[in-house]
């Protein structure tokens, strides 16, 4: 997570991590927790129209200026040499209070020292 984050990633605090792995080696589940941040909604919810934030008014034009955003994002990650083995709106946090697109789950996440 710090590696991510020093890449200028917004990424969330991870509070407890956990994982099941068949005889020792094969990993079968994982689980993360991160601290909430009253901010942001998981972006996925808000483009399905399954949550809004208080204030925020939905919109086509908001869902397009955030599905663009979310292509630069996806950019900087790639950019900064971030494999995340499961990178779609399920796992980005829209923080509308600081304009900012987070991302989580990063147990699968690989780090590489060039863009990708």
């Amino acid at each position: 997570m710090n590696q991510t984050k020093s890449k200028g990633i917004p990424v969330s605090e991870i509070m407890a991590y956990g994982e099941e792995r068949f005889l020792g080696i094969f990993l079968i589940n994982s689980a993360i927790i991160i601290k909430e941040n009253q901010n942001a909604i998981p972006m996925d919810a808000f483009l399905c129209k399954q949550k809004t934030p208080p204030g925020i008014e939905y919109s086509v034009k908001l869902r397009h200026n955030l599905t663009k955003k979310y292509g630069e994002f996806a950019k900087k990650v790639h950019d900064s040499g971030i494999y995340q083995d499961d990178f779609d709106p399920n796992n980005i946090l829209i923080d509308f209070l600081n304009n900012n697109l987070i991302l989580i789950d990063f147990e699968r996440v690989k780090l590489f020292s060039s863009s990708l």
